[in-house]
């Protein structure tokens, strides 16, 4: 039994913790380990230290990031839930823990993927390193850790002595060995630039680096590799190269390396933190210097048996040359002599302001010659329209002449399957000049998913926003990718609105999300099925244009008309009864209407699913002011439909067939598979509609009934 005086002492310590960890995610950690010893306490002893800590365990579960918690970790938040739950309800209710309690379950179905890449200026690369955060005054035991690390180049002048290094991270003092690395892999990496691209040794440049770090304090030399190779592309960034250097997003540089470019030994406990942070993350390739390749691959082997659902590719390497020759490390695309002409020319006429007359003869000939259409005086450089380049894996615009305008290489392969659905190419702004929006259509787990990108008419990215809403909805955790659907563009009150529809399976569910023409987020909708965004209009005529979506709804099994503000939407469509209240918002649609499936739909093999589908033709408003909505009611003859008219109070007064349903329906009486229609046939299919109300479900031949007998 824990004594008095160890548990005072543990809480001593305990608060002092709290007032040093930066990261909520240690917090809890300590939180845990302070549990872990009063767990057998009597619960008079540790009552008074329950009810001081709770606000810390609850403040810390709301603001912790579950990317940040290791697998390891998951036992030590499970048992401090576990103590509170068993603690009277006078000191502990249920709802004091609901906050760690919710966090809990997401670190059980977590992933541990998706540990972002931070958002880079136009001059900056972006990489991932990897080091070991260790713990002394906390007490903590030492783990791994992503963050990103962020890099620019700029020329100075050839008149100081060096380059100019500078490290925008907290250290310890002015030698620090952080610092020291930094001028090290610096060096490296100007001598391979002198070997590989002739890069002249008088040159200098300001190196600024800076890692994602929230204030933590670094010292050592863990990113030795990462400021060696962010240095190189930096530079590639502001030096015209026959190469274009990227690195791609799942690979992670750690390790220390010395001034001739050779990579330094790794202690082996620390070695096997980075590849346990590595293996549970969406990284693909972790470096390790070839030295330790043995006990690396042993360990990742191990880790496998483990967890047979993931992998972690090892590259061993001797130097920064083997590091910078590795395509799957490294990846480089050698430009055009055209293009490479054409960018040395430019760069000499910038930093030339004295030419002799055969220079600028010389130029404007070569330019004339090898200058590709887009550099023409003459030339329409307002795209027109976009497409997909699969082969190589890029967006291009193109103007009214059909003449590519820019492109935009994407790290993840894009694919084809509707992608005239995910990107809209259209003057956002009203200033003359077209901008291009694209949903990414990448076909791989990786972080450039369900992005939507706004590119400005020159190419220039202007923003990039991320489409799903995670945590929402029970199935949506932080390791869930999603499928671009579509982007569409509307009118609301003179001003353009973006829409987003992203989608995922099992259970399937469509994530809406509404966006102004300068990227900020004006609402969101998760509808339980497909969604397809059809048309904005007033038809409640309340002088505020209203969104209309024809959806599937899969609880339901039926085709369903959803209805939402332009500008404060939010929440998860009905039905609420199979769901956690406590883990969903209900949605404030206007309308929720249900179009189930007509009998056709129903006779078996008409439709692949237990109900009907969307009709191609979505929804349209007359000239009376009447919508309606076409819904699909047998595959085998595609132009079976249902038509469906709605009034400006949001209700179905007439289902009307199409001709090609009424042929279907005869062929199958000739058949003897089904009877003759009879006189209220279309009247029952009508009458069968559904309107979600507070209480829940209501049928349009209810809503009659009732009013008849009112009458």
């Amino acid at each position: 039994m824990t004594s008095f005086w160890e548990i005072e002492q543990a809480a001593s310590k305990l608060r002092r913790q709290l007032q040093l960890a930066r990261l909520p995610e240690l917090k809890l950690l300590c939180l845990a380990e302070f549990f872990k010893i009063v767990d057998k306490a009597p619960t008079a002893s540790i009552e008074s230290y329950i009810r001081e800590f709770l606000p810390f365990i609850d403040d810390a579960s709301t603001k912790s990031n579950p990317t940040g918690f290791l697998p390891n970790e998951i036992d030590g938040l499970k048992s401090m839930l576990d103590i509170l739950k068993i603690q009277p309800p006078d000191i502990v209710a249920s709802g004091d823990y609901v906050t760690l309690e919710r966090l809990i379950e997401k670190l059980k179905s977590e992933s541990f993927e998706n540990i972002p890449l931070v958002s880079a200026r136009h001059d900056q690369v972006c990489i991932r390193c990897i080091f070991v955060e260790y713990y002394p005054d906390l007490e903590l035991d030492s783990r791994g850790r992503i963050l990103n690390l962020l890099i620019s180049a700029s020329p100075i002048s050839s008149r100081v002595e060096s380059d100019d290094v500078n490290v925008r991270n907290p250290v310890e003092k002015p030698d620090d060995r952080f610092l020291e690395q930094a001028r090290q892999s610096v060096k490296a990496a100007r001598d391979y630039l002198h070997r590989q691209y002739g890069l002249s040794a008088k040159k200098r440049y300001r190196f600024d680096f800076a890692v994602d770090s929230t204030g933590a304090r670094f010292t050592g030399d863990s990113l030795g590799v990462a400021f060696a190779v962010g240095a190189i592309a930096a530079v590639g960034r502001v030096e015209v190269f026959r190469k274009r250097i990227s690195i791609p997003s799942t690979v992670a540089f750690s390790g220390a390396l010395n001034a001739d470019g050779k990579l330094a030994p790794i202690d082996s406990e620390a070695l096997k933190l980075k590849i346990y942070r590595a293996f549970h993350s969406n990284l693909s390739h972790l470096i390790v210097p070839r030295e330790h390749g043995v006990e690396a691959l042993e360990y990742v082997k191990q880790l496998e048996k483990e967890t047979s659902d993931r992998r972690l590719d090892i590259a061993l390497a001797d130097d920064l040359d083997h590091v910078m020759a590795d395509p799957r490390l490294v990846r480089t695309e050698i430009i055009s002599w055209s293009a490479y002409a054409g960018k040395k020319i430019f760069q000499i006429r910038r930093s030339i302001w004295v030419e002799i007359p055969a220079l600028i003869i010389l130029a404007a000939i070569l330019f004339y010659l090898i200058a590709p259409p887009q550099w023409m005086p003459w030339f329409d450089d307002n795209p027109a329209y976009a497409s997909i380049n699969v082969d190589s894996n890029c967006l291009e615009a193109f103007n009214r002449e059909n003449q590519l305008v820019w492109k935009e290489y994407f790290e993840c392969p894009l694919e084809n399957e509707n992608g005239s659905e995910c990107y809209k190419v259209l003057d956002l702004d009203g200033d003359g000049e077209s901008e291009v929006l694209f949903l990414s259509t990448t076909i791989s787990h990786c972080d450039e998913r369900a992005w939507l990108y706004c590119f400005s008419p020159d190419g220039e990215l202007r923003f990039k926003r991320y489409c799903a809403i995670a945590n929402e909805f029970p199935a949506d955790t932080q390791g869930v990718y999603y499928y671009a659907v579509r982007v569409s563009v509307t009118e609301v009150n003179k001003r353009n609105l973006i829409i987003t529809e992203v989608s995922q399976q099992c259970p399937m569910r469509a994530h809406i999300r509404l966006w102004s023409a300068e990227g900020d987020s004006l609402g969101w909708y998760i509808n339980r099925g497909g969604s397809c965004f059809c048309m904005a209009g007033d038809l409640d005529q309340n002088e505020e244009t209203e969104l209309y979506f024809l959806n599937y709804n899969n609880p339901m099994n039926s085709v369903a008309m959803l209805v939402i503000n332009a500008d404060s939407s939010r929440g998860v469509s009905p039905p609420y009864d199979d769901l956690d209240e406590r883990e969903i918002i209900q949605g404030n649609q206007i309308k929720y209407i249900l179009l189930p499936p007509s009998e056709l739909a129903r006779v078996p093999n008409e439709v692949s699913t237990k109900y009907n589908h969307p009709g191609g033709e979505g929804i349209h408003e007359d000239i009376t002011g009447i919508l309606t909505a076409y819904t699909t009611e047998s595959m085998i003859s595609q132009y079976a439909k249902i038509i469906y008219s709605i009034n400006d109070h949001y209700r179905v007064i007439q289902a009307t067939p199409t001709d090609q349903y009424l042929k279907r329906w005869q062929e199958l009486v000739d058949s003897a598979r089904v009877l003759p229609m009879d006189s209220e046939f279309f009247d029952r299919i009508r009458d069968s509609v559904k309107y979600w109300k507070d209480s829940g479900w209501i049928t349009e031949g209810e809503l009659r009934a009732a009013e008849n007998k009112s009458k």
